[in-house]
């Protein structure tokens, strides 16, 4: 990495050599420090903590920063500093140095800098594409399958693909990506050439296994007057099933593009209960930059797929999923709400952040009127296998300073598929002198089982991890009692609770 970014040009109140030692010694810094897109004007138009442009620039390079991304009155305003004696002028040399070594080192200044290869040579070549294709597999999450998938690809079988997202490729890359004509790149058909929508892989895959596909678009993410409900309806009388590709689209999503509602957009919710009305299966495949509140889809849809923004091969790694050509082994990295009022909405929370219930009922948290937990779980993910778990067991139960907490469980695939497995371990610190969340992720195993065979897995977690900061900026690790959860996600339905206890407090800072 050459630089670092420093989103406000750091409060004057951390000292450049601190903050110098800092990066060196702890972050493990051999660059410099950039600020984010024109942070130091800012300062004074912004956050207006700097009376003046020039004290902005005093304040940025004090602070640490070394260079400075889109205020150009900066560097000038350096010298001025330096020459009048503001500015020691050790600060500006440090900075100069370490941009140039860099530079240097990246071969700025020889003549490779004139090498300038035929992009085809270098970008979007088979190997690079294998791998995006890997990442868009691993990255599918099936959320939920009520025994629809994997779908039977035959003669005779009728497959309506609908909605903005089976043909989108802006929606299928996301933000600050080539296709997405970010960085200028307003003409760049390249990436879009590269790029396989689902509608282009099931039409393939027509002509493979020789199934009828008909594609209606139905509505859009951002028109909320284009809608083809008669069209819709005339395809829903020939259709077998349908795959519904819903979400957003770049103008929804990305950087100045905060929304206050989270629910599908255009005319997609009435299309998905149009279809519903029709009796016709729906598989949905949600394709979004975010979590959306989707509580309708999970409830009503026969079965859930989650890409976010699948990528490059996103589209072939949907239909590969549907068909059953790949077994699906992603977990979500972050929670779905039911609704925009219940963010914020995560699986490591702090307890007593909603109304309880009495003692009778465990004091309960929750909401008047919403469940109090989120539609999909942190962690959760499907499979076409079964995998149940048995035998969890702690290796010991009282835990010496600095020694790890190991815990195995049985894994056993009871199906008749091989499959993925993401085994997950928490911890809870149940009395702290500080708050504490009531789960936190402290490692996962990703393991391959055999259709009806068992694996033994053996999460290994340092003592370190078990660690919070105390009031005095101290890193420690407190004597108590904690408890260990190992499963399949981080919903407590999916997880095995065992006991065990630290004997001794440990600084560790």
């Amino acid at each position: 990495m050459t630089g670092y970014h420093s989103n406000d040009g750091v409060p004057c109140t951390v000292d450049k050599w601190l903050l110098t030692d800092l990066a060196k010694k702890e972050w493990g810094l051999n660059g410099f420090i950039v600020t984010d897109w024109d942070n130091v004007r800012s300062l004074h138009t912004k956050q207006k903590t700097s009376p003046t442009l020039s004290d902005a620039c005093y304040r940025s390079l004090d602070a640490g920063n070394d260079m400075m991304m889109s205020t150009p009155e900066f560097y000038q305003t350096a010298v001025e500093l330096a020459s009048e004696g503001q500015i020691e002028r050790q600060i500006v040399d440090d900075a100069v140095a370490r941009i140039l070594t860099k530079k240097f080192e990246l071969g700025l200044f020889d003549e490779m800098r004139f090498y300038a290869p035929e992009r085809r040579e270098i970008m979007g070549i088979a190997p690079h594409l294998d791998v995006a294709m890997e990442a868009s597999l691993k990255s599918i999450v099936m959320l939920k399958n009520d025994g629809i998938l994997p779908l039977k690809a035959k003669e005779g079988l009728r497959v309506l693909v609908v909605g903005p997202n089976a043909d989108d490729v802006v929606a299928q890359l996301g933000d600050w990506s080539f296709g997405s004509m970010q960085a200028g790149a307003t003409n760049d058909h390249f990436h879009r050439e590269q790029t396989v929508t689902p509608l282009q892989a099931f039409k393939l895959a027509s002509e493979h296994y020789g199934f009828d596909l008909d594609y209606v678009k139905g509505s859009d993410c951002v028109d909320d007057d284009f809608e083809q409900q008669d069209i819709l309806e005339e395809a829903l009388s020939r259709a077998d099933v349908v795959i519904a590709c819903v979400g957003d689209t770049l103008s929804l999503h990305g950087e100045f593009h905060d929304r206050a509602n989270l629910d599908l957009t255009g005319k997609q919710q009435n299309m998905l209960e149009q279809i519903k009305a029709s009796g016709v299966p729906m598989i949905v495949s949600l394709i979004a930059s975010k979590p959306m509140t989707i509580p309708w889809i999970a409830e009503n849809a026969n079965a859930v797929l989650c890409g976010f923004n699948p990528g490059t091969k996103g589209g072939e790694a949907i239909k590969r999923v549907i068909f059953g050509e790949y077994n699906p082994s992603g977990k979500l990295t972050i929670s779905f709400p039911h609704h925009v009022g219940q963010l914020p909405v995560f699986y490591n929370k702090f307890e007593g952040w909603h109304a309880q219930l009495s003692e009778r009922t465990n004091h309960q948290e929750r909401y008047l009127d919403m469940p109090e937990t989120p539609v999909f779980h942190f962690g959760e993910g499907l499979s076409y296998s079964v995998f149940e778990y048995s035998n969890a067991r702690l290796k010991q139960t009282k835990i010496a300073a600095h020694s790890p907490v190991e815990v195995t469980v049985t894994v056993s695939n009871t199906s008749l598929v091989d499959g993925t497995e993401i085994v997950q371990a928490y911890y809870r610190d149940h009395y702290s002198s500080v708050t504490t969340p009531v789960k936190q992720l402290c490692g996962f195993e990703r393991v391959v089982i055999a259709a009806g065979q068992s694996a033994e897995v053996t999460i290994k977690v340092p003592f370190d991890a078990f660690a919070l900061i105390t009031q005095n900026l101290d890193e420690v690790v407190e004597a108590g009692l904690f408890s260990l959860m190992i499963g399949s996600s981080s919903k407590d339905s999916d997880l095995v609770t065992l006991d065990f206890e630290v004997t001794e407090d440990v600084m560790l800072s």
